[in-house]
């Protein structure tokens, strides 16, 4: 288990009164920075537009978006990398291949549309808005647009590279055997659980008469993230906020805006996603005249409602890192002659 401890600037002056955009909705809740934050360092997005698209093989589209490090890092450093895959309907191949692979870094898969299963067809079904989590070097897959529509997914941590060697060895005083090495957060089993609940902001009368906002939560779990579900009416928002260990949004259906990034408030479709870093505070979030939902990473501690503290922003977190080495060859033991 990593314990970070990470400063960022200080946050620039407040102001109630800064103009706003007129999409934004009208009420006490409008609070925006004078200043507008800086991209790439308190917040990114992954459009379209950003993009790296590869050359689309057997009908699947890739597109690749590069995170803030070149290392593996917790969401709470820096934005990580997406690569979002798009399998067609009736595709009749299994993704990357037919053969299961490892990542040499943790992986969370996001299903945007469409339902997924991560190894043979019979395995559980990932619908919209899953997550299925992955530990570096445990072996998975491959991927099965099982749907009768187009599967649409996001791989988030560090850029896709599937390997096919044989599964990282076990045996390492570093590895503890008893981790958690893969995880599902599915509507289903949330359904199950404890259901939908009301988010707890306060809203509009306009956004409650439209049916508010309500929370699906999976709680952190060993050395699992805990993941949340949104689901907004029409017409809904949350306040003027901060993240104090900082947010990945997913959007899963419908637009979603956010105030306080730039001058002008930007939609965010199906399939786009938004890191915003620990401290910074914006807001609010809100949607357009279309019900919408969002898958949330980074809910190990509640948004804030209010300004954080003066000065740079230092945040804690303790986290667990596995990450998987290259095979050092021609290893000679001290006490042989024979290369390995």
């Amino acid at each position: 288990m990593r314990s970070l401890t990470v400063f960022f600037g200080g946050l620039l002056a407040l102001s109630a009164a800064h103009p706003v955009n007129l999409n934004q909705p009208k009420g006490a809740e409008i609070r925006s920075i004078a200043k507008y934050g800086i991209y790439g360092k308190d917040f990114a997005y992954y459009q379209p537009e950003s993009s790296k698209v590869d050359p689309v093989v057997d009908g699947v589209k890739i597109s690749r978006w590069e995170g803030g490090s070149s290392k593996a890092v917790d969401l709470v450093e820096a934005q990580p990398y997406i690569t979002k895959i798009e399998i067609p309907q009736g595709h009749p191949l299994a993704f990357p291949n037919a053969s299961s692979y490892w990542l040499r870094d943790d992986v969370s898969y996001v299903v945007i549309s469409g339902n997924a299963t991560f190894g043979n067809t019979s395995n559980p079904v990932h619908g919209y808005g899953d997550v299925y989590w992955v530990m570096a070097g445990q072996a998975h897959g491959p991927v099965f647009n099982v749907g009768s529509s187009p599967l649409v997914f996001l791989a988030v941590g560090m850029d896709f590279d599937p390997q096919y060697s044989s599964q990282p060895s076990w045996y390492n005083p570093s590895v503890n055997w008893y981790l958690t090495y893969e995880r599902s957060y599915r509507r289903v089993d949330g359904l199950a659980d404890e259901g939908w609940n009301a988010n707890p902001s306060p809203h509009s009368d306009e956004c409650l008469a439209n049916g508010g906002v309500y929370n699906m939560n999976f709680a952190a779990d060993s050395n699992t993230m805990p993941v949340l579900r949104v689901k907004w009416a029409a017409n809904c928002s949350i306040p003027f906020h901060y993240h104090p260990t900082g947010a990945m949004y997913f959007v899963l259906y419908g637009q979603m805006y956010y105030a306080g990034d730039f001058e002008t408030d930007k939609a965010f479709n199906a399939g786009d996603s938004r890191w915003v870093r620990p401290g910074f505070a914006y807001g609010p979030e809100y949607n357009a005249d279309a019900p919408m939902e969002i898958t949330v990473f980074g809910t190990d501690t509640p948004p804030t409602f209010g300004t954080p503290p003066e000065g740079p922003y230092k945040v804690q977190k303790s986290v667990q890192v596995t990450h998987v080495f290259d095979h050092q060859p021609g290893i000679i033991n001290h006490t042989s002659t024979k290369e390995l």
